[in-house]
Order: C-alpha cells, then structure tokens, then sequence
C-alpha cells in the first residue's frame, strides 16, 4: 500500500476547515485519490482463478462528502490518529468499501467491506460478502517484492 501523505494532509485540514480550500470551497479533485492499494495474491487470493491479486496498484478514493457526516466521527479503538473511508476496486470482485485507520504509532489498518447481494447455499467466495484486515507496517525500503 501507498499512500500520498501530502493529499491525506490536505484532505485532512479541509475535513476540519483548516486549508485554503475549505475557506474558498474549491473542490480539489486530485485530492481525492490518496494512495493505491496492492496485495500479493495472484495464486491463492479470491481472483486466483483468473491469475490476479485481488488489489493490483488500484486507486484508493477517499470519500469527501463523509469529511462532514457524522460516520466520519466514528472511533475504531485506542490507538488511531485519523480514520477515513474509501473505495478501491479490486481485479475480480468489483468496489470495495475500504476503511482505512492511520495508528499512532506510525502502522496502517485497511478493512475491506465486500458487499454483496444474499449468495445461494455454497456459493463461491467471490460471490459471497467479505471482509479483510490487513495491518501494515511503515518501510521506508520499499514493499520488498
């Protein structure tokens, strides 16, 4: 996962109306994407079947319009400095609903909400709603594959 911290920057002090642009009201577009999201499981993930991970460099959008709803309040624990959420769309099952927590002590939370119609009795996973944590942690090496 990457994230640009200067769009997460901005994006925070317009949520709390602290930027240029929140005092002008000009949206900034750009901001919106704050980073891309990879995973490294082409051969045993839920797209393995067609031979790709389930995140493949895909855009992580942040949703502005819930800057100021009250879902953008909701406290996920101890220990987070900033929450936010986003769409990321995957190889193979569509947008998914990614809720992304930056810890204080510098790691990331990423949840993955799947929504999904009511599947059949045995369906597939793929056709079934799904939910992923994934906890990272900061290299300032790189990814390392």
């Amino acid at each position: 996962m990457t994230l640009d911290i200067e769009a997460l920057r901005d994006r925070t002090a317009r949520a709390v109306g602290t930027s240029e642009a929140a005092a002008s009201r000009v949206p900034h577009p750009e901001t919106v994407i704050v980073g891309t999201l990879a995973t490294d499981d082409a051969t045993d993930g839920l797209c393995a079947e067609a031979g790709k991970p389930l995140l493949e460099d895909a855009p992580l959008r942040a949703i502005p319009e819930l800057d100021h709803d009250p879902l953008s309040t909701l406290e996920f624990g101890e220990g987070r400095e900033y929450n936010f959420f986003g769409w990321v769309d995957s190889t193979c099952v569509g947008t998914l609903l990614a809720v992304v927590s930056l810890m204080r002590n510098g790691e990331i939370e990423v949840r993955l909400l799947k929504p999904a119609a009511l599947p059949p009795p045995n369906a597939p996973p793929d056709r079934r709603p799904g939910f992923a944590l994934f906890h990272l942690a900061r290299r300032d090496e790189g990814c390392g594959f």
